[in-house]
């Protein structure tokens, strides 16, 4: 039986409030744990990171 590591990374809205060298940093960073095998969960308001940086997408509307 092999040893099974599985890292997962959930960050919400995280370039909130980030100039924009800051938000392009961090998403290299992104980027550079998923190609490591990191499983990485975002959320945000803005479609196109999460679109560029994500193997797979799930849009949720919720209308409260």
């Amino acid at each position: 039986m092999s040893d099974v590591c599985m890292c997962v990374c959930v960050e919400d809205e995280p370039t909130t409030g980030m100039d924009p060298c800051s938000r392009r940093f961090l998403w290299n960073l992104i980027i550079s744990l998923i190609n490591t095998g990191t499983s990485v969960v975002l959320t945000s308001h803005r479609y196109q990171p999460l679109q560029v940086t994500s193997h797979e997408l799930e849009l949720m509307d919720v209308n409260v």
